[in-house]
């Protein structure tokens, strides 16, 4: 992973994609939170039939009509015209206000009892993070 890959895991936190959707666009009808691509009517134009997906988990939106897509910091720069930093900074905001849901609160399917080890560092190191997770679990 690079150097940036463990801050973008920290950005979907911070920015969660349905509450930057519903604060630029309003009008649009949130699919229930689940798991995986969901399909719903695009927030950026009107339709009758959705042509659009969102996936809470990835923090993505996708439209396949007219090509309407990105996450949660991408959408903050191109609907407010700002830098990046900037964007972060509305995105945290974002996720310190009321009813905003956060990523460990989507349902979805029960987890098989795996930990999660996000490596930080290079192979070696991840590879050491799963088998320190192997043995803390396992017990050998």
């Amino acid at each position: 992973m690079s150097r940036f890959g463990a801050r973008r895991l920290d950005i979907h936190q911070a920015g969660p994609i349905r509450g930057v959707l519903e604060r630029y666009y309003p009008d649009w009808l949130p699919p229930e939170p689940g798991r995986g691509w969901l399909k719903t009517l695009c927030p950026a134009h009107d339709e009758a039939t959705p042509s659009a997906s969102v996936n809470y988990e990835l923090g993505a939106v996708k439209c396949q009509a007219c090509g309407f897509k990105g996450d949660a910091i991408s959408i903050i720069r191109k609907e407010e015209g700002v830098d990046y930093a900037t964007a972060l900074r509305i995105s945290e905001e974002l996720a310190d206000s009321d009813g905003v849901r956060h990523e460990s609160e989507v349902p979805g399917k029960p987890g098989r009892g795996v930990p999660s080890v996000r490596p930080t560092f290079g192979h070696r190191a991840a590879g050491r993070q799963v088998q320190a997770g192997v043995r803390r679990r396992f017990g050998s």
